[in-house]
């Protein structure tokens, strides 16, 4: 292990989303991703693994699986082995990842699957449908599916890290009882030691 390798092999999970308070503060989605590619760098040359847990299909302006992996493909050195990047798939997400775009990203990310005792009472696909078209009943599923699918990731990863770096998140528009910045932090506090 060389000297400026003092994070070898120390996962480290990584928080980021939008932030609905960004331009309140002055900052917009710009200043972000150049503050999380900076870190992102950084960690990797100290010798991190870093984690995150992404949705794999997340089409804005800053997918932040798609720059952990174009990171790796670029500064990867060569006398290293192994995946640099971990990325945790929660259920219900899992379940609709093609083939090419698991190959795509499995060259450099390693995918994590996580699986949650699913409720079969309704058609899964209605996890993936505009929520505000669906029924009560169909809510409710929605709702409390994807509460235990995030919450079983979140948990996971706290306990399978060494340390998490929280950026930003959205406070609003989430899926699950509460903002996934919060719960990231609460899992991490609670975990066991690695």
């Amino acid at each position: 292990m060389k000297e400026d390798q003092f994070l070898h092999n120390k996962k480290i999970a990584i928080s980021i989303s939008e932030s609905p308070d960004l331009t309140k503060n002055g900052f917009g989605l710009e200043h972000m991703r150049h503050f999380t590619v900076e870190l992102a760098q950084q960690l990797l040359k100290a010798g991190a693994i870093l984690v995150y847990g992404g949705d794999l299909r997340y089409n804005e302006q800053f997918n932040f699986v798609n720059v952990l992996k174009d990171l790796v493909r670029t500064y990867r050195p060569k006398h290293i082995e192994g995946h640099r990047v971990i990325n945790y798939v929660c259920y219900p997400l899992h379940k609709v990842l093609n083939a090419e775009l698991k190959a795509d990203i499995g060259q450099f990310v390693e995918l994590i699957q996580v699986d949650t005792e699913e409720d079969t009472s309704l058609d899964a696909g209605l996890l993936f449908k505009d929520k505000m078209l669906l029924s009560e009943e169909e809510k409710a599923f929605y709702d409390k599916e994807w509460a235990k699918g995030l919450e079983d990731m979140r948990t996971q990863m706290a306990n399978e890290t060494h340390a998490r770096v929280i950026i930003g998140g959205k406070t609003e528009d989430y899926k699950g009882p509460y903002p996934g910045i919060r719960e990231e932090a609460y899992y991490t506090d609670r975990k066991s030691v690695v």
